[in-house]
């Protein structure tokens, strides 16, 4: 009658067999105190953070000051070797300083969902840091920094980046992209996802990206190229390049800079305050609108939307319909091929300037030229081409016309002041 009491003892204090208990996270291998170097006047020490990891977590480093070195590696395990130099003339004050300010990396037991690095409050101007961290590349990183470029490399998991004004760097790496600097420039080079690149007053540069890129600056250049994806790009006032690029969209606009596309398969959307733009080898679709400047495009294989305030509107050899509008600029468009398929009208306006327009087709084109202000005596001179035009009043303005039987197409071209030319070019 004892035994039984007794058994069910022992049966409680026994695990079950085969039961998997959780282990806790491995903690952090504690930083060695460094060896400080003497550089005459500060001190310098390298404190060296270690943790074994999972491949695919999250490390987010806070609070950091100075420059930043992040790559991507094959080994599972966190390494941040802490650069601290301290402007001091004593090796004692120097130690206790760094002992004092250096980063601690926390697991996730102790931080939440992410490995932690974090810097505490320095309150030392005679303090400055910098960081060379690995991680396994699948890691998703996040790094907050006060100040300091930022060069980031061999990386597959999501990131984002912001600092308060150094430079960005990223390459070799795939995956959500998020950086940020308030007033340095970025580059990016071999990159693929999400890509959303943002500086206060930078330059932009991107070579071999593939994804969703967004890029802003407040007033720098950006630059692309040999690219693949949909593009939004913004400038408050820089310059704008884009050169051999592939994809759906391109959508470029600038306050106040010039916009030069190359060799991109896109449709495309381009809008300046006051530059020029220039187009030039365009499979696709193009809208271009300036405040002042001129547009210039060159071998065109889709239909154009064009417009200026002031400028000239330039056209040599384009496959497509036409919709020009120039305030007070000249329009010139030569080599207009209309034999393939798609809009049916191309309408060319100007209020001062003067309208030139060389097509080609085989099949039929209707012509209707209007000039304001003027009877058909004097229009004659002013409404002119290698096309058989037949003149007409309409109150108080000429209208030339060339009409044919079930025409494939009809270009309409308006202005003022200026002289209209039509001539149809043989092939």
């Amino acid at each position: 009658m004892m035994l039984r009491p007794i058994i069910t003892a022992l049966i409680i204090c026994i695990p079950l067999v085969g039961q998997d208990l959780p282990e806790p996270p491995r903690p952090p291998e504690s930083p060695q105190v460094p060896e400080l170097r003497d550089y005459g006047g500060k001190y310098q020490g390298v404190v060296v953070h270690r943790l074994d990891v999972e491949p695919k977590a999250t490390l987010h480093m806070k609070a950091l000051r100075g420059d930043i070195i992040l790559m991507g590696t094959d080994v599972q395990r966190i390494v941040i070797e802490e650069k601290i130099t301290v402007k001091t003339k004593y090796e004692e004050k120097a130690q206790e300083i760094i002992e004092r300010v250096q980063g601690k990396l926390s697991p996730p037991s102790a931080s939440g969902e992410a490995y932690v690095f974090e810097v505490g409050k320095v309150g030392d101007r005679n303090v400055s840091f910098g960081y060379k961290v690995r991680v396994p590349r699948t890691f998703n990183v996040i790094i907050h920094s006060y100040g300091g470029d930022v060069d980031m490399s061999d990386l597959q998991g999501d990131l984002e980046a912001k600092t308060g004004g150094g430079d960005i760097a990223l390459s070799n790496s795939a995956g959500r992209v998020k950086v940020h600097t308030g007033g340095g420039d970025i580059d990016v080079f071999k990159v693929e996802g999400q890509v959303d690149l943002f500086t206060g007053g930078g330059d932009i540069e991107g070579r071999t990206v593939e994804g969703k890129i967004n890029a802003s600056t407040g007033g720098g250049d950006i630059d692309f190229w040999t690219s693949k994806g949909n593009f939004t790009i913004n400038t408050g006032g820089g310059d704008i390049n884009l050169r051999s690029l592939e994809g759906t969209s391109v959508e470029a606009r600038t306050g106040g800079g010039d916009i030069e596309v190359a060799d991109v398969t896109a449709r495309i959307n381009l809008m300046t305050g006051g530059g020029d733009i220039y187009a030039e080898n365009i499979t696709g679709d193009i809208e271009a609108a300036s405040s002042g400047g001129d547009l210039s495009l060159e071998r065109i294989h889709g239909d154009a939307v064009l417009f200026s305030a002031a400028g000239d509107i330039g056209i040599r050899r384009i496959t497509g319909a036409v919709r020009a509008k120039s305030g007070s600029g000249d329009i010139e468009i030569h080599e207009m091929s209309l034999e393939e398929p798609g809009k049916e009208e191309s309408t060319l306006a100007t209020t001062t300037g003067d309208v030139y327009v060389n097509y080609y087709s085989k099949k039929p084109v209707d012509i209707t030229a209007k000039i304001f202000g003027y009877s058909p005596r004097y229009a004659m001179d002013r409404i002119h081409g290698n096309v058989d035009f037949t003149y007409k009043k309409d109150n108080g303005n000429t209208v030339a016309t060339y009409s044919t039987d079930k025409p494939f197409h009809r270009i309409i071209i308006e202005t003022t002041t200026g002289e209209i030319k039509i001539m149809k070019g043989e092939r």
